[in-house]
């Protein structure tokens, strides 16, 4: 192997870390400004929108609750005993909350058929009773002594039954990195995430970022709950009746068409080996470059458009809404590639890395979609890939003995969820 393609690959990744670190002495500088400015927020100065002006607030020895009286949602919870700041005077760290630049992480609760105002008809300390204009619906929200309980009960008191009314309890989330969290490298990378409790696993979790379709349970009892950091909001279910606990995920651009699009993309990156080997030095003799020099000018063209991408928060068809505000999946993939093509630049081992990328990965991420568990995708995954690099050895003389290794190594690269790196980068950069 030539180093100096290796320093070459070296010096890429130092100039990305440095940017990271400078992103993160930027964001410590704004700490403090950032911090005096949500201590300082006043009750009646935000409003999300659709609320009107002013909230009411109920309180027990654990948690501050703002409700709007208007809709009965629950727009703020704040922790008495996790403060933003080290100090006795600092506001509570929010569960629930919103802010300025668009974030709302809000729980809703009523019935589906429903959509009258509110108002208030009693309050105390820690208890809110509120009656729809209509007449037909009272909304109950008690907290339960020194505890974090909410306890929400709506009800039906018009005449007749109800029957045509769907009763529904759920919470809304924008993307974005938990509330009151700071702006350093670790807290951006920080986990955010779902989890079910369900009769056949007490805890089924995914990161938000990995939910691309609706997921749902129909059981009795159990709780849903979104997960931000270090604190979890989770509805609680009744266990006496069936109920649906379900996760919906964010519009992508594009919506299915976009995942068709970005499965296609996947799967294509599987001719990028040929167009090296076969196309490369030709092209690469066209621009007045050598091959390893155009692999890097492709990097760091792409780097260049990624930074252009994220300076303006531009998304494509086909990119999920957090693609706005850090490195795509597909800007990660490209920069991967282009490193083991410096690195490890033969057929041998450039074929069934590729290919274990483009197959291999989008193999788990349909195996998840359809339901199969963690055990099932990492056997499954293993298997498929285990297929790709035998046919590697066959085809372009792959080290038979790498086999048992980077199998397994390939599908273990694929399973981290870090905000920071893409697991289109760790499947090829963690096997090089």
């Amino acid at each position: 192997m030539n180093f100096r393609y290796l320093y070459i690959a070296l010096v890429i990744a130092f100039a990305y870390m440095l940017f990271l670190s400078w992103g993160q002495d930027s964001e410590r500088k704004k700490e403090l400004v950032e911090a005096a400015y949500i201590e300082q927020i006043e009750i009646d100065e935000e409003n999300p929108p659709g609320e009107s002006a002013g909230f009411v607030e109920i309180q027990n020895q654990k948690i501050i609750v703002r409700v709007s009286p208007a809709t009965g949602k629950i727009w703020e919870v704040r922790l008495k005993e996790h403060t933003f700041l080290k100090n006795k005077d600092s506001l509570g760290v929010r569960v629930f909350g919103f802010d300025d630049k668009g974030f709302k992480f809000y729980l809703g609760s009523g019935f589906t058929t429903n959509n009258s105002n509110y108002r208030v008809v009693e309050i105390s300390p820690d208890y809110l009773e509120l009656v729809s204009e209509d007449g037909l619906v009272a909304k109950k929200i008690s907290l339960k002594d020194d505890d974090y309980e909410i306890f929400i009960e709506d009800t039906f008191i018009g005449q007749g039954e109800g029957n045509d009314l769907t009763p529904y309890v759920a919470m809304y989330r924008t993307d974005g990195k938990a509330l009151d969290a700071r702006g350093g490298f670790f807290e951006n990378s920080s986990y955010t995430g779902v989890a079910f409790n369900t009769p056949g696993d007490p805890y089924v979790n995914s990161r938000l970022r990995s939910v691309d379709e609706k997921q749902e349970f129909l059981q009795t009892g159990g709780w849903i709950a979104f997960i931000q950091k270090y604190f979890m909001a989770a509805i609680l279910t009744p266990g006496d009746r069936e109920q649906t606990l379900a996760v919906i995920p964010p519009q992508s651009k594009g919506g299915v068409y976009g995942h068709i699009l970005r499965r296609v993309i996947h799967l294509s990156l599987s001719f990028i080996p040929f167009i090296y080997f076969e196309y490369g030095e030709e092209c690469a003799e066209f621009v007045g470059l050598e091959l390893p020099q155009l692999v890097s000018a492709l990097i760091l063209s792409m780097l260049v458009a990624e930074a252009v991408r994220l300076k303006f928060s531009i998304t494509i068809f086909g990119q999920r809404e957090y693609e706005a505000h850090q490195v795509s999946a597909l800007a990660w993939g490209a920069i991967g590639i282009g490193l083991a093509f410096l690195m490890a630049p033969t057929k041998e081992y450039i074929w069934p890395l590729v290919l274990s990328l483009s197959l291999g990965n989008p193999l788990m991420g349909e195996l998840r979609r359809k339901g199969f568990d963690d055990k099932q995708v990492m056997i499954y995954s293993t298997l498929a890939i285990t297929i790709i690099w035998l046919a590697c050895w066959n085809l372009v003389a792959t080290p038979l003995w790498l086999i048992p290794i980077m199998a397994p190594l390939c599908m273990i690269s694929e399973w981290p969820r870090l905000r920071w790196i893409d697991d289109n980068a760790t499947m090829m950069l963690i096997p090089l």
